[in-house]
């Protein structure tokens, strides 16, 4: 018995020379705003890069959280799902209903005053563009035909079960333009 219990433990010291390397996926940094539609829940990431749902915390409907790192994840059928991560390790998968939004440019923060370096303008064409808010909403409000606005963010969306995806763009705080047939990119300066 004793022959037994010391092969097997031999057996299992040498495990670790036979260890099979998987890739590891690297932590990127971001600098982008993600707003959630829905409650959406929490991960918590492990030592080893895996997620874990928490069972007592999420994100609240309608909220904004920004987010320094993204992290992705290769599933069991060879796809790829990404975390960003909103406070100390606690992380949010990427999925409809986290909508990330992203910087274009810098724009000097005085608004009456911009420097044109670097600054994107958008048209609005012949008809009034509905406006959008920070989740993908229509407000109600409309921008008027013909006219022009300097954007600063920007964010894509896929409508859930759909092929394709939305552009909008930020002309103001909580206010964004769908780019399509009511607006379209004129100039970048």
């Amino acid at each position: 018995m004793k022959k037994i219990i010391v092969s097997i433990l031999a057996v299992l010291l040498l495990i670790p020379l036979f260890n099979i390397q998987t890739a590891q996926a690297e932590v990127s940094k971001v600098d982008t705003i993600l707003a959630v539609n829905k409650l959406t829940p929490l991960y918590v990431k492990d030592d080893n890069g895996n997620f874990t749902q928490s069972k007592v915390r999420s994100l609240g409907e309608k909220t904004a959280w920004y987010s320094d790192q993204a992290y992705p994840v290769e599933l069991k059928d060879g796809s790829y799902a990404v975390y960003y991560r909103v406070s100390t390790n606690e992380w949010v998968e990427d999925n409809v209903n986290v909508i990330k939004q992203s910087h274009n440019h810098i724009l000097d923060a005085q608004v009456d005053n911009y420097q044109a370096i670097n600054a994107k303008i958008i048209k609005i064409n012949n008809r009034d563009a509905p406006v959008y808010n920070d989740f993908g909403d229509k407000t109600g409000a409309t921008v008027p035909a013909n006219s022009s606005w300097r954007v600063d963010m920007s964010y894509m969306i896929a409508p859930e079960g759909l092929v394709g995806f939305s552009v909008f763009q930020r002309i103001g705080n909580n206010t964004w333009i769908k780019l399509s047939q009511d607006a379209s990119v004129t100039a970048t300066l």
